[in-house]
């Protein structure tokens, strides 16, 4: 499990010299003004605020309990953790300052769903 949760968070710039092109990118990372790429109809030169976000691991047994582990945020492995610091004309409201955090077990809790009588907008 170890093995696959460290795969999907993988970011090694020196392998392609391009921290947006990885199994877990971090376009945050590029250098102003030295990239531009095109991608479906989008320019984009120097850093941006794209790439993953999460990461979710499970195997046949976490299955049967309705568990996974999960990680919140861009990848820190060999990288600073993502701030907002770096990117203040940006709308962060209701989130964390700096997305720094570990590995962690969620089990679902499972009951009943509403009736549609009972949800509240």
């Amino acid at each position: 499990m170890e093995t696959i949760k460290d795969l999907i968070r993988y970011n090694n710039i020196s392998d392609s010299g391009d921290a947006c092109v990885a199994i877990s990118p971090r376009c945050d990372l590029l250098d102003t003004g030295n990239i531009l790429r095109i991608m479906k109809n989008l320019i984009q030169i120097g850093a941006s605020i794209f790439g993953a976000i999460d990461g979710k691991v499970v195997n046949s047994n976490l299955i049967k309990t309705m568990t996974a582990n999960i990680v919140s945020g861009p990848t820190t492995q060999g990288h600073p953790a993502f701030s907002w610091k770096n990117w203040e004309n940006q709308v962060h409201r209701g989130m964390p300052e700096t997305f720094n955090f570990d590995w962690l077990m969620y089990t679902a809790i499972v009951g009943p769903l509403p009736t549609q009588d009972k949800i509240i907008l």
